[in-house]
């Protein structure tokens, strides 16, 4: 894990989480966990009641590895199947992707269109018309 890519604010949270934890569950968490934890995490952070989605990662990772028995685990991604499931029935219900496509009717017919195009008739200015001719006598010899 590399701390130093996670939020300073998530590691506080973190800490104060885990330092909540009866003594039993902290003692399955590393020491080194908690230590380099302790030195990386925001020191002037105030505790807020929100909880940061790093900090909701960070702590699932944790739990999963160290604090929760199988069948807890087992429950716990249980749980998040049927919430992921969950959260996809009711982006398929806001969104109605079946019906992305339905009244989008392909027109195959080209369009008539009916523009005026005028042709302009191109003028040489004599100076020009005088420079030509005496190019292309100067190309035959």
């Amino acid at each position: 894990m590399n701390v130093a890519s996670i939020n300073k604010q998530a590691l506080a949270q973190t800490y104060y989480i885990l330092n909540s934890f009866d003594d039993n569950t902290k003692n399955k968490v590393p020491n080194s966990l908690f230590n380099t934890i302790k030195e990386n995490m925001d020191n002037q952070y105030q505790n807020t009641s929100e909880l940061l989605i790093e900090t909701k990662e960070l702590l699932y990772a944790i739990l999963n590895k160290y604090v929760l028995n199988q069948s807890q685990k087992d429950k716990l991604l249980e749980y998040y199947r049927f919430y992921d499931a969950r959260m996809e029935e009711d982006k398929s219900k806001k969104y109605q992707y079946g019906d992305l496509f339905k009244n989008n009717k392909i027109e195959t017919e080209p369009k008539e269109v009916k523009e005026n195009i005028f042709l302009v008739q191109y003028k040489e200015n004599l100076f020009t018309k005088i420079f030509n001719r005496l190019k292309s006598i100067l190309k035959r010899n």
